[in-house]
């Protein structure tokens, strides 16, 4: 049960309808199911089930995920809009990387983005995208926490059960 959820559905409701798409990996859709599977509870928006933006939630803890994969190079965009539009929000949210496999890539939670930001380890490029590298992303592990299970995402996000 999620303990915000009203306030994360109304959230979710206002940002663009963004879909994983329909590549072989789907690495969004195929981690959204592995939390399911482990007992997370998700909140999608009720017109796009699709959406790769989503709220997750579990023993009354709740964290809005701006989800995004990478294949082919360790590269990931995060549009400013997006960002824009959450970062004064009263809740938790962060930013999920997925590298070539659903159960590895970095968490990022809100604050810390802004740290990668100041720090230099995150750009604005020209298409007013966010753009974060994994070799930039590494040199901040703190910040950006680098996870290859299911279990050490929910560590860092702070679903873990107790």
């Amino acid at each position: 049960m999620i303990g915000n959820r009203e306030q994360l559905r109304k959230i979710l409701e206002e940002l663009p309808r963004v879909s994983p798409g329909k590549a072989p990996s789907n690495l969004v859709g195929r981690f959204i199911e592995a939390l399911e599977q482990a007992g997370v509870e998700i909140l999608r928006p009720e017109n796009s089930p699709t959406s790769k933006y989503f709220a997750a939630g579990r023993n009354e803890r709740g964290v809005l995920v701006l989800a995004h994969e990478s294949t082919h190079i360790k590269w990931w965009g995060v549009g400013q809009g997006l960002i824009d539009r959450i970062k004064e929000k009263p809740i938790d949210w962060g930013i999920l990387l997925l590298w070539h496999d659903y159960r590895r890539g970095f968490w990022i939670p809100g604050d810390n983005f802004f740290k990668l930001r100041n720090l230099n380890l995150v750009t604005l490029g020209e298409a007013r995208n966010f753009n974060f590298t994994e070799d930039n992303l590494e040199r901040g592990p703190d910040l950006a926490r680098p996870f290859f299970s299911i279990l050490r995402f929910l560590k860092f996000s702070g679903l873990e059960t107790a």
